[in-house]
């Protein structure tokens, strides 16, 4: 029996109900959900590699030779349910999927009782900000609030680049191009590189991966924009530690 839509959206809707941050769907297991840091295993069928190949096609949105994949990355929106980022990998000869949830409503810095003082930080106009902490840590929703904050509060533009893109931006005061590595430009550096002459304000950086994209960063924040960026660094010497080495 072919896995539509509608199955994998029950599921998303059903990971939401619960509070889950991840669904982990693995072939020939039942899927699990991650809950308050927790694995906790659904009580529903086993899912068969037709079942992964189908949940695959649905999220790429291409009909693609499923074997031929080693490990994936995207996004998929599930209409008036949530965004997902999903990573697709293999193992042992078999599928794995997971999705990281990504509701649609972009939370304020308030509502996630984050320092107040964020708020001054968002509205700085020149200056590298970045956000580190381990995997799960909230790190892309903080950004998410802080470039929320900015589009309430200033007038403009933003540019993003994100790999994939996450929370999508309703323009509000600001102008907000968001551009994903792999659709919309090439890569984190082509992508830098052009930004600079898109006239922005502000920049976006998904993530601090080389030494390359560092460097740009830190051209970026010298020449008078403010540049926010993520880091999977634990603390503020380790975060130094990895933009001088």
């Amino acid at each position: 029996m072919a896995f539509g839509s509608k199955h994998l959206h029950s599921l998303i809707q059903a990971a939401l109900d619960n509070n889950a941050s991840d669904i982990h769907i693995r072939e020939d297991e039942a899927p699990c959900f991650r809950i308050v840091g927790e694995m906790v295993p659904i009580r529903t069928k086993v899912f068969t590699r037709e079942n992964l190949a189908d949940i695959i096609k649905l999220m790429t949105g291409a009909d693609i030779l499923v074997d031929d994949v080693n490990e994936l990355d995207g996004s998929y929106s599930a209409e008036n349910i949530c965004r997902i980022r999903y990573n697709v990998f293999k193992f042992q000869k078999k599928f794995g999927v997971i999705c990281r949830l990504i509701r649609d409503q972009i939370p304020t810095i308030k509502e996630l009782k984050l320092p107040s003082i964020l708020s001054d930080i968002a509205l700085a106009e020149r200056g590298l900000i970045l956000v580190t902490g381990a995997t799960g840590s909230g790190k892309s929703t903080t950004l998410a609030a802080m470039i929320n904050h900015i589009n309430v509060e200033r007038n403009c533009h933003i540019i993003s680049i994100e790999d994939p893109v996450e929370y999508i931006h309703t323009q509000i005061n600001s102008r907000i191009s968001q551009r994903e590595v792999g659709i919309d430009t090439k890569n984190y550096n082509v992508a830098l590189r052009s930004a600079l002459r898109q006239d922005p304000d502000v920049m976006l950086i998904g993530e601090l991966r080389d030494l390359e994209t560092i460097s740009i960063a830190l051209m970026a924040a010298e020449t008078g924009h403010t540049v926010f960026a993520t880091v999977h660094t634990t603390d503020a010497m380790k975060t130094i530690g990895r933009l001088i080495s």
